[in-house]
């Protein structure tokens, strides 16, 4: 499966720093068994209301919850959070 964290930076955050410190963040995430890969897609920002990045987990579905408990996760939450002015989170098959 893929899990997607779909993210808008708040205003005074670069989002293009934003996206790689995500990138070097979520690296070592594929340590979890059933993890496979991740990377992070940038986005084309050309209007106010559009996200700034993506970042795409594939996973096979029964890691979800070993990901969801993970160090990685919570640090992502409590690190990050503050940069955050939206995010959406999406999984499919």
């Amino acid at each position: 499966m893929k899990h997607l964290i779909i993210v808008k930076s708040t205003p005074e955050v670069d989002p293009h720093a934003f996206a790689l410190a995500a990138e070097n963040h979520f690296r070592d995430i594929v340590k979890i068994p059933g993890v496979h890969d991740v990377r992070v897609i940038e986005g084309i920002r050309e209007h106010e209301n559009r996200y700034h990045f993506i970042i795409e987990i594939d996973m096979d579905k029964e890691a979800l919850p070993a990901y969801n408990e993970s160090k990685c996760h919570h640090d992502w939450k409590e690190n990050y959070s503050s940069w955050i002015e939206k995010k959406a989170i999406f999984d499919y098959e």
